[in-house]
């Protein structure tokens, strides 16, 4: 097993949480009655619960219960951490453990049975083959709903933080905010890092100012992205070209350096350039994006907003200055939109909804995903090899939530299959004998 990924302290948490109405002795002939574990903090580095509610020798105590590996771990647990412990839990011997009046804390300790030990191990030895997939297909539709519905949320909740994040270094300002999310999601995952500087070196508010002409915003952002540099100079490019040299001076921006985008296995119609051009034409053909957005109800809502098309110039070019050999309007597909939808609309309507308390753009946030098609990618195509098919976005993106924060990483112990899976290797009548 890897001490790392499930260790003592995990597999104790999970006996833990299934601890309630157990007896156990703490020594000193003093008796402990678990009315209730509480709840699991999530801290994956300290493993506590807080609420939990126990009987020592008929007196009630409620705070954190710590779970460690030995009662010797406590020595190194952060200040904060200690207070308002109740209980100490060891997964190894049960010494004498004292808060910092000095006063001896209750330690009581569980013993995890081999049979637990070893499923642990079989879970991390499927865990990067999927093997789950076969307990998945098998859980009744109210079960898998549910599941769906806590990873889903774990997954929006995540990226809520990022967003949270982006909103607190724009100074509160969700146009700014959602600016550079649009960004960050036209960028994918091959360039996202170098569209999100590049909406850092074009603002919203920059944007806002030269919006009355689609070329003088193709210019900001082709020109701050580094495109324009060693760019073939037909009349449109050197007009771009001019038109940069004006808006860099007046905005003091400095260009990217072109090396930093990513051009190696991208298909030329999602290349920066052309992305960056459908960019232009969106900011400059709407007021406002982030509160039409915001009233989003449905998939065509949202492509009324994305689906646009880059300037004329981009129908025969997709590298400024050298013709094509075919005409094509590049247009904002409905799988991108579909992404926008997945990886922008969704989660900043969700943000947006949380810190204002706002329910009801959570649940339309939540609806949204469950209207649109899943994504089609390695991971969504693992899960369907099992067995598990995703029939939305609401199920592809909890299946990634599933794969990216527990399967990848081996936290089994942590994860909510795994606990289901691993329940019936701690029955609530083997609990007591594991405890001594």
């Amino acid at each position: 097993m890897k001490e790392s990924l499930c260790r003592k302290e995990d597999i104790g948490a999970m006996m833990w949480g299934q601890g309630a109405g157990t007896v156990m002795s703490a020594g000193g002939g003093i008796t402990v009655e678990v009315v209730s574990p509480g709840r699991d903090s999530g801290d994956e580095l300290y493993r506590y619960f807080t609420g939990a509610e126990i009987l020592v020798d008929g007196a009630r105590s409620r705070g954190k219960a710590v779970i460690l590996s030995d009662s010797q771990a406590w020595i190194g647990l952060p200040y904060e951490l200690k207070q308002g412990v109740v209980l100490v839990v060891s997964c190894s011997e049960a010494d004498v453990v004292c808060d910092y009046d000095g006063e001896p804390l209750p330690v009581v300790c569980i013993v995890p049975p081999q049979r637990l030990i070893n499923g642990v191990k079989e879970l991390l030895k499927g865990a990067p083959y999927n093997e789950c997939g076969d307990h998945i297909c098998g859980m009744e539709g109210v079960y898998l709903t549910n599941l769906y519905d806590r990873l889903l949320l774990e997954r929006l909740e995540r990226k809520y933080n990022d967003i949270l994040q982006i909103h607190d270094q724009t100074q509160n300002n969700w146009n700014e905010t959602f600016h550079i999310m649009l960004f960050r999601a036209m960028g994918t995952n091959y360039n996202k890092e170098p569209f999100d500087r590049l909406s850092r070196r074009a603002p919203h508010v920059t944007i806002c100012r030269e919006k009355g002409s689609l070329q003088s915003v193709e210019a900001l952002l082709l020109g701050a992205a580094g495109l324009l540099e060693h760019a073939y100079p037909d009349d449109y490019v050197r007009g771009l070209q001019k038109e940069y040299d004006f808006l860099s001076r007046k905005y003091s921006i400095t260009a990217m350096r072109p090396g930093l985008w990513k051009m190696t296995g991208v298909n030329p119609l999602n290349s920066p350039v052309i992305r960056i051009a459908q960019i232009a034409s969106l900011l400059a053909s709407n007021d406002f994006i982030f509160d039409s957005v915001r009233k989003c109800r449905n998939i065509d809502d949202i492509r009324t907003i994305f689906s646009v098309t880059a300037s004329e110039y981009w129908d025969t070019h997709i590298v400024p200055g050298r013709l094509t050999g075919n005409v094509e309007a590049r247009k904002i597909g409905d799988t991108m939109v579909d992404l926008l939808a997945i990886n922008l609309v969704a989660p900043v309507m969700f943000a947006y909804g949380n810190l204002n308390r706002e329910p009801e753009l959570k649940d339309r946030a939540i609806d949204i995903l469950g209207s649109i098609r899943p994504e089609k990618n390695m991971y969504i195509k693992a899960w369907a090899e099992r067995g598990v098919e995703a029939d939305s976005a609401y199920a592809s993106q909890a299946l990634l939530q599933l794969t990216n924060e527990y399967c990848r990483r081996g936290r089994c112990c942590h994860c909510p299959v795994g606990h289901r899976r691993l329940k019936p290797l701690m029955e609530p009548h083997d609990v007591p004998d594991a405890f001594m």
